[in-house]
């Protein structure tokens, strides 16, 4: 059996059907419950907005509350709520800044008060693309392998490494700081 939901097929997981008792609206509360602050974490890594990530996020549950029947049943029905919150963060800034006429320059992001440590990587996260900055945190904070973010992306899994790449060089450079795990300095992610 397999469900349909915008597009992407998957395999239903029957274990995941059986995860929360109750009803589906409490199933969903708790499973909303359990995600979102991550969530929430991964998408302002993103997008290095707080306000936009606490939105998108809360616009992706609400798109998956009423195919909630579908989307428990996927193999990772977090995955389907933290793609969609990345797909509407990409064409929130973009309709964002074409609304206000402008661009916003790199380094532009307001930092929300984090600790020191974090503070100094958030900073040189900002010098980073978007595309760059999902793909690090796609592959580095949520695990996800090249394939599957070249898949999501709709890019070739080279484009990815490359990004990775760019990405992990900048920020190791910024943060003069031992190589991230994973990344062995020549753009082998496999």
């Amino acid at each position: 059996m397999a469900a349909v939901i915008d597009d992407h097929l998957t395999v239903v997981d029957p274990s995941f059907a059986g995860a929360y008792p109750g009803s589906p609206r409490a199933e969903f509360g708790a499973f909303m419950e359990s995600n979102y602050q991550r969530l929430v974490s991964e998408l302002f890594t993103v997008t290095l907005d707080d306000s936009l990530a606490h939105d998108v996020v809360q616009d992706a549950f609400a798109r998956a509350w009423p195919r909630w029947s579908a989307v428990r049943r996927l193999p990772d029905p977090t995955g389907w709520i933290r793609w969609t919150a990345i797909r509407t963060s990409r064409s929130a800034s973009g309709r964002l800044a074409r609304r206000i006429g402008l661009s916003r320059p790199a380094g532009a992001t307001d930092i929300v008060a984090v600790d020191p440590q974090n503070h100094s990587l958030l900073a040189e996260l900002q010098v980073l693309s978007v595309a760059e900055r999902r793909a690090l945190v796609l592959h580095h904070m949520v695990g996800l392998p090249v394939e599957e973010i070249a898949s999501l992306e709709r890019v070739a899994a080279s484009t990815i490494v490359a990004r990775l790449a760019k990405a992990c060089d900048a920020v190791l450079a910024g943060l003069s700081s031992p190589p991230v795990a994973g990344h062995n300095g020549n753009g082998d992610y496999r």
